[in-house]
């Protein structure tokens, strides 16, 4: 079995746990997003518990909560940016970021802002998190410039080490790619220092 063949395994196996067309569907039919990704999200851990009892392993269920939610957030994301979605970037950081979400763990985020950023976004941003918070998420979040993340990573060390293990939820890939080119070892800590 091939990398391609086992991931598409593995999404099949969590699109069968998580049933994110009902999410979708109840999307459609309603005008208030806040009850079906409550449901949503209280059905994931429903699921996650029953395929704990049943013994699934720790590797599956961490991997599962954090596909699940991906799905959540690239929903609120695009619901919540309009137009906005595809200048800036959305990508899990931390634990997050290696698709390793432990039960209670935060979820830890980074929203990259376009280097000519005039606080244009604030509103939006504003709504997405605050609503993230109202459906039960506990969020861990920066909002950062492609310049603030050199500017934070060369300052502490815990921030380049977050910004090592992003990946890239929704938004610009261009965005994104910049980043991590700009946060790379050859470009702030190298191997010695970074260990030392």
């Amino acid at each position: 079995m091939t990398d391609s063949d086992s991931d598409t395994a593995t999404t099949a196996t969590f699109e069968s746990w998580f049933q994110l067309h009902t999410l979708d569907a109840a999307l459609a039919a309603t005008g208030n997003p806040l009850i079906p990704f409550k449901d949503c999200l209280q059905h994931g851990q429903a699921v996650l518990r029953q395929e704990f009892e049943q013994g699934t392993g720790a590797p599956a269920l961490i991997r599962g909560r954090s596909w699940q939610i991906d799905q959540v957030l690239q929903r609120a994301w695009s619901r919540f940016m309009g137009q906005a979605a595809e200048q800036l970037a959305l990508a899990a950081v931390g634990g997050y970021g290696r698709s390793e979400l432990m039960p209670g763990s935060d979820v830890d985020l980074l929203i990259l802002l376009p280097d000519n950023e005039n606080n244009q976004f604030d509103q939006q941003i504003t709504a997405l998190l605050t609503f993230l918070w109202d459906i039960g998420l506990e969020v861990g979040h920066s909002v950062r410039t492609v310049q603030d993340c050199v500017e934070q990573s060369l300052a502490d060390v815990t921030v380049v080490t977050n910004i090592m293990e992003a990946r890239l939820l929704a938004g610009s890939e261009n965005l994104f790619q910049r980043m991590q080119q700009s946060t790379a070892p050859t470009e702030i800590w190298n191997s010695q220092d970074f260990f030392e």
